[in-house]
């Protein structure tokens, strides 16, 4: 996902340290794999593995990659995913007290896997820079990569993608993420 890469670098200026592009990479890799085991279903881990592997050279370990999305797994399909008590969840309630199709985010794996990578993410780039306002990370990475992932779904789905339930989230999300960017550039 360039995306993230994107969002640290140009949205929030942050340094992407070896350490840091290690993490990311593995997140990056297990997230792409739950997105086909969940929903492309086309058995493409051999493929994305190789991808982690080509990537990271010598510091690949398949072992990290794998508890890596397991992890995520666990997170996603967890019964208690929207009531957990996370900075992350309670950012997600307050926001949904103002625009409503946040709720519609954990309704299928879809919206469910972009969360928690988004809440993967915000924990990993405090890890490597404690320093950055956590608030301003959080909102920017939201906006930014669950923007990408509508726009993912949307080409995986294609004219299917309002089908899914967590839609209304994505296209919530892809009308906040235009006026923001508006607001930015004017």
């Amino acid at each position: 996902m360039d995306s993230s890469t994107y969002a640290i670098t140009s949205w929030l200026r942050l340094e992407e340290t070896e350490p840091l592009l290690e993490e990311l990479t593995n997140l990056n890799g297990a997230t792409a794999y739950l997105f086909d085991h969940f929903i492309s279903k086309e058995n493409a881990g051999g493929e994305i593995s190789a991808k982690v592997h080509e990537e990271l050279k010598d510091r690949y370990n398949p072992k990290k990659l794998s508890e890596q999305a397991f992890e995520i797994k666990n997170h996603m399909i967890s019964p208690t995913f929207w009531s957990e008590d996370t900075k992350f969840n309670k950012y997600l309630k307050d926001l949904a007290e103002v625009e409503e199709y946040i709720l519609d985010a954990p309704k299928d794996n879809e919206g469910r896997l972009a969360l928690s990578y988004v809440d993967f993410l915000v924990n990993l780039i405090m890890k490597h820079h404690p320093h950055a306002a956590e608030m301003m990370v959080r909102e920017v990475l939201f906006l930014h990569l669950t923007n990408s992932f509508s726009y993912l779904f949307r080409i995986h789905f294609g004219d299917q993608f309002m089908a899914i339930k967590s839609a209304p989230f994505f296209v919530g999300l892809e009308d906040a993420h235009q006026r923001v960017s508006t607001e930015i550039l004017d």
